[in-house]
């Protein structure tokens, strides 16, 4: 197939995603670190589709209303931006950036974002994936690095590619929910490297050498106030605002209610004893909740932890010398898919498991 033999048409899906990207820059008033990350998150997809096209032909995008080049469309890098933004956004909603936790809750939810998305796009025409010979699409001209880039036929996938796609389920690669995970996990890995950098350099820098914008987004998870000098020598008051200053408002809010709460508690408990001596009868037991123990309190940073270790084990296998012994290991498997199901072998690696109900 060549560039332009897409069934169908995208512009309702150019409709959508750039609707998306609206809605999103009207999330993004008036915080800068908000639209810092809209824009980071649209550099994240132009750099990863363009790279993805000419270093490992994964792919070639239906042209759309804009096109940044062929085989990829405006609302194929713009879709990053409601992607990116939502999957961060969500995971700071839900805990800490400092939490173990923090990248693993990303990339769940870059899957859970993106998965339909992924499963559905090839099988209604907005992209396809490459085929068993490895053509992405004939007669492309696109300018692709390396062996790849010598092949007259037009987007190729590298071999590397085609091991990580070949093996599908349904036509879709089973490896993609993988990258979502991975791209997830790593965007959010990222962004806690960036707030220990920017928490490093308030820290240790003298109020001269402060940045300003990094002691602007410091009070999003430390103290409520940093003050810094400006390039004027003027002292500048930092204003505590930011989702860390606000959790900071309701964690001491809800600690004030609990310390009154505990206070009616005990004074509860002390008039029934009284009552109780008055008539006679054995005070009853104060209510106390038995409290946590270390390990017990530190389960989901340990758990969090063994996660992504196995994350990093998992890749290490898929893309490390342990792809081909799990796929000799695997040979059993698929000798049962072959008798439950149709199987049908493209490649080497290039296999599309369609079991029959």
């Amino acid at each position: 197939m060549t560039v332009d033999e897409f069934p169908g048409s995208v512009h309702s899906l150019d409709v959508l995603v750039f609707t998306l990207v609206l809605l999103v820059l009207a999330h993004t008033r008036g915080s800068p670190w908000k639209l810092a990350l809209a824009a980071a998150s649209l550099a994240l997809g132009l750099l990863t589709e363009q790279l993805s096209l000419r270093l490992g032909g994964t792919h070639c995008h239906a042209s759309g209303i804009v096109n940044v080049s062929t085989c990829s469309s405006a609302n194929s890098v713009f879709w990053y931006i409601p992607w990116v933004y939502t999957g961060v956004t969500c995971a700071r909603r839900l805990t800490d950036e400092r939490s173990w936790a923090f990248p693993l809750l990303s990339g769940m939810l870059f899957f859970g974002l993106c998965g339909v998305y992924e499963a559905q796009g090839p099988l209604v025409g907005w992209w396809r994936w490459p085929a068993a010979d490895g053509l992405v699409a004939s007669g492309c001209t696109i300018w692709q690095a390396g062996p790849l880039g010598l092949d007259a036929r037009g987007l190729v996938a590298s071999p590397h590619v085609m091991e990580a796609l070949g093996e599908r389920l349904f036509g879709v690669p089973v490896m993609a929910p993988y990258f979502h995970f991975a791209f997830g996990c790593g965007t959010g890995i990222g962004d806690a490297m960036l707030l220990f950098i920017q928490l490093t350099i308030c820290f240790v820098a003298p109020p001269q050498l402060r940045d300003a914008r990094a002691a602007r987004t410091l009070p999003r998870v430390a103290p409520p106030r940093l003050d810094y000098y400006d390039a004027d020598g003027k002292l500048v008051r930092t204003d505590a605002s930011g989702p860390g200053e606000r959790q900071r408002r309701i964690d001491e809010a809800l600690a004030a209610a609990d310390a009154k709460l505990d206070a009616l508690a005990e004074t509860d408990n002390m008039l029934r004893a009284k009552s109780m001596a008055e008539l006679g009868s054995p005070p009853p037991a104060p209510d106390s909740a038995p409290e946590l123990g270390g390990a017990l309190a530190a389960a989901p940073n340990i758990l969090g932890a063994i996660a992504v270790g196995l994350f990093l084990l998992n890749g290490v296998g898929v893309f490390g010398d342990g792809g081909d012994w799990l796929e000799t290991k695997a040979a059993s498997l698929t000798e049962k898919a072959e008798s439950m199901g149709q199987v049908e072998y493209k490649s080497s690696r290039q296999i599309d498991y369609k079991p029959s109900f």
